[in-house]
């Protein structure tokens, strides 16, 4: 009984590991951050001293996913539909105790510039590249 229980020691981390090894991102948008028109003018607030809270925090897409101030989608799986242009993720999502898996499909529609439609949406949300500046900090 003891071996089994050094063994379920030693083992239990090696076989957590590939859980936490597996990072999928979407390698496709790059090291960039993208916001929709209304979302890359908060972070420039933002960027500039404005307060952070509930309304002033936009969604962000990154290539790890998206983060917003209440809740954070993490790609669980990205698939090239059409070389270049068009990608199906799924992504699971946590806000607060709520946990759940969404499925998109990202469209390039230019330098920079993507439109994502969820499962059962009509209109898409068009996402552009948001450069922001360092926050400024008070002296």
């Amino acid at each position: 009984m003891r071996n089994f229980a050094l063994t379920l020691f030693v083992l239990t981390p090696v076989l957590a590991l590939p859980a936490f090894a597996q990072e999928t991102t979407a390698a496709f948008l790059g090291s960039a951050t993208y916001a929709t028109a209304e979302g890359c003018d908060k972070l420039k607030a933002l960027g500039a001293g404005g307060d952070r809270n509930i309304s002033t925090v936009p969604e962000t897409l990154t290539a790890a996913g998206y983060q917003g101030w209440e809740h954070e989608c993490a790609f669980k799986t990205v698939t090239e539909t059409e070389a270049g242009k068009s990608w199906k993720v799924v992504t699971s999502c946590e806000e607060g105790e709520s946990q759940w898996d969404d499925t998109q499909v990202i469209d390039k529609t230019g330098e920079g510039t993507f439109k994502v439609t969820g499962e059962g949406e009509e209109e898409p949300t068009l996402y552009a590249v948001c450069d922001v500046p360092p926050a400024k900090k008070d002296n």
